[in-house]
């Protein structure tokens, strides 16, 4: 079994219809952003970029499948910016690996130990849309482990709906949807149409200035495939070992090319 293939994972029971009390309070209004406002909201997220050039962040994750089978465990993310960086190591909660990803600028390597596989490739190639099963790139994957949204390159940012903020191309087309969330100009909601991928941030914290959701969803409505991160502990701009992006491949784990990968790899 891998770790990629959600079928013949362990289906979890999900008890529904759980519900909670919560105090009634007044709810916040909604509005049309001026353009004034949209700028100084931008100024600060791109302020929140250029404050971090590495992270490290601990804790758990959910993956849920297409099929609506859910897998829980243990994750270690690790990134740096210049250059382009990301390790996440997925493993059991009692400490056995089960796969470890690097991304090193637009190429991927992965170990998927229940299999004895180690796969290698470029983002965005037919293997990757595969393995991943969510169409992401280094970016959004460094949003979904830092915590807080990368703004893609545009040409204007104009406000359409209320509390969003939609960032356009040359010729106008949205590339990047942000919903604002209630009572301030924080981030809740994330979506990229031409990748068609939804990212939801909540529960934002304080890190000295360095703003961070301690839980991030990431939806594939393509795959209807989602990551759910919960960031137990995490750390800014601390120097760490290079090792830490090195893979050690096992000697007895087939090595598979993206040309290799075939459905059957999933």
């Amino acid at each position: 079994m891998t770790y990629f293939n959600f079928r013949q994972a362990v289906t979890l029971l999900v008890i529904l219809g759980l519900s909670s009390c919560a105090p009634i309070s007044a709810k916040h209004p909604r509005y049309m952003l001026s353009d004034q406002e949209i700028s100084y909201i931008i100024s600060n997220y791109r302020n929140q970029q250029d404050a971090i050039h590495s992270f490290v962040s601990s804790g758990d994750i959910v993956i849920r499948g297409g099929d609506g089978s859910e897998f829980e465990a243990a994750v270690l993310i690790a990134g740096t910016k210049d250059p382009l960086r990301i390790k996440i190591e997925i493993t059991h909660f009692w400490g056995r690996p089960l796969v470890y990803i690097l991304i090193s600028d637009t190429a991927y390597h992965i170990i998927s130990f229940p299999d004895k596989r180690y796969y290698e490739g470029e983002i965005g190639d037919r293997a990757s849309s595969m393995l991943f099963r969510v169409n992401v790139d280094g970016d959004q994957l460094w949003s979904f482990g830092r915590g807080f949204p990368i703004l893609m390159n545009y040409n204007r940012a104009r406000c359409f709906a209320e509390n969003q903020i939609a960032l356009l191309k040359e010729d106008n087309e949205i590339i990047q949807l942000i919903d604002l969330c209630p009572g301030d100009s924080l981030p809740c909601h994330v979506f990229m149409p031409e990748q068609e991928i939804r990212v939801s941030f909540s529960d934002f914290q304080n890190n000295n200035d360095i703003q961070y959701a301690k839980k991030t969803r990431l939806y594939d409505q393509k795959t209807e495939f989602v990551l759910t991160l919960n960031i137990k502990e995490i750390f800014f701009n601390k120097d760490f070992d290079p090792s830490i992006f090195e893979m050690e491949i096992p000697q007895d784990f087939e090595r598979v090319n993206n040309h290799d990968v075939s459905p059957d790899a999933q």
